[in-house]
């Protein structure tokens, strides 16, 4: 029905384009029908957001918030955020919840959800954009053909991989995101809900030893690309960090380097934070800044250079090394080695920029030596007496 009359009152109900208002529209039925087109041609013209047509009868559908959340996210937020997050969203949580309405998320759906992705089969990433993004141009020649049927042939059949408790948890969290969002519009009532969370292994951050680290750097073939490596390892800064680092976020006289946002672009936490640099880090900023060409450190051009990964790619393999290194590896490897020469957590804390102690305390599984070596000096720690008697009494 289109226009019906409950009470002394009428209302609209129709969809379109996915959107369902269901509203009251007046005292008569030619209000109603009025308003109803009126609503139809702004919705054509595009003139309507989703805050127009919320009201305390209209039922406004989770998948409506999702999608402008996702566009918000887009306008607002790092493209790499939106890269996964859209394609995540469509695959994994839109089906299921695109019959209920914003207020219908309670515990007990994200319960269920939560059951039926752990007894599906996961659809790897790479697959899923693989489907987005199909090639322009199939080439279909025989000989090519006759090779891929040979290779379906003598290749083992995929093993079926469920989701993992980790990824399920990074569905509901984006189902929680986007509840949020609603909340902070106004569209729904803020009812506070317990989200479900499946436990999850212990993340461990790869790094690269001492002496992988000098293989690296070796191996680099741009002398930029090395002394960002180095200087990274040095200040433990994120990759993105060190890509929209310019030279007035560089303090000389005071030793310091400052962490900022620029324009579109904010830090994670979207705190600024000050880095002390050592002697090392100095000088390789000074290196820089006599070749300076323009407002970035780590680019010689006009843009910020925001991926190294190919580089340091192809440098772990002529390193020989087991795993390749990413450019987060360089920043696990800072709170790696800190950490290993001594350093205290809370100090690697604040440098790293963390928030939670706990995310810094995930960097202590690799110093298994470090451990050994306080246990052994309170094995080492003599009498209160004996140590006064070697002081001289002091």
């Amino acid at each position: 029905m289109a226009v019906y009359k409950r009470g002394n009152s009428w209302y609209i109900d129709f969809v379109f384009n996915g959107t369902r208002v269901n509203r009251k529209a007046g005292n008569t039925k030619s209000e109603a029908k009025r308003i109803e087109e009126e609503l139809k041609t702004k919705l054509r013209l595009k003139m309507l957001n989703v805050s127009d047509l919320t009201d305390t009868g209209d039922r406004l559908y989770f998948h409506v918030v999702a999608e402008e959340y996702l566009d918000h996210i887009e306008k607002t937020k790092s493209k790499r955020n939106a890269y996964k997050l859209r394609p995540n969203y469509i695959n994994h949580v839109k089906d299921f919840f695109y019959r209920y309405s914003s207020n219908e998320i309670d515990e007990d759906l994200l319960i269920r959800y939560q059951g039926l992705k752990k007894s599906q089969e996961q659809i790897p990433f790479k697959e899923i954009r693989k489907a987005q993004n199909p090639p322009k141009f199939q080439i279909r020649f025989k000989d090519i053909e006759l090779k891929r049927a040979n290779s379906k042939k003598n290749s083992k059949p995929k093993q079926s991989r469920l989701y993992s408790n980790r990824a399920v948890n990074i569905y509901i969290g984006i189902v929680r995101k986007i509840r949020n969002f609603a909340i902070s519009k106004k569209y729904i009532k803020d009812v506070r809900i317990k989200y479900p969370h499946l436990p999850e292994p212990k993340k461990l951050n790869a790094f690269v030893t001492p002496d992988e680290f000098e293989k690296l750097a070796a191996n680099l073939s741009y002398d930029l690309v090395a002394q960002r490596i180095r200087f990274g390892r040095l200040t433990g800064m994120r990759p993105a960090e060190l890509s929209y680092l310019t030279w007035n976020d560089v303090n000389f006289n005071l030793e310091t380097v400052k962490v900022q946002g620029k324009g579109d672009w904010k830090p994670k936490t979207n705190e600024e934070r000050t880095i002390p640099l050592c002697d090392e880090a100095l000088e390789i900023l000074k290196d820089l800044f006599k070749a300076k060409k323009g407002r970035w450190v780590f680019s010689t051009t006009d843009t910020p250079v925001r991926s190294i990964q190919r580089s340091l790619k192809t440098a772990s393999e002529k390193a020989g090394l087991n795993n390749h290194v990413t450019p987060n590896m360089i920043r696990h490897t800072f709170a790696t080695h800190a950490l290993w020469a001594g350093a205290d957590i809370k100090s690697v804390m604040d440098i790293m920029g963390h928030k939670n102690i706990e995310t810094t305390n995930r960097y202590l599984h690799s110093i298994p030596e470090t451990l050994r070596r306080t246990v052994q000096l309170v094995q080492n720690l003599k009498s209160v007496k004996s140590l006064e008697a070697e002081g001289g009494g002091k």
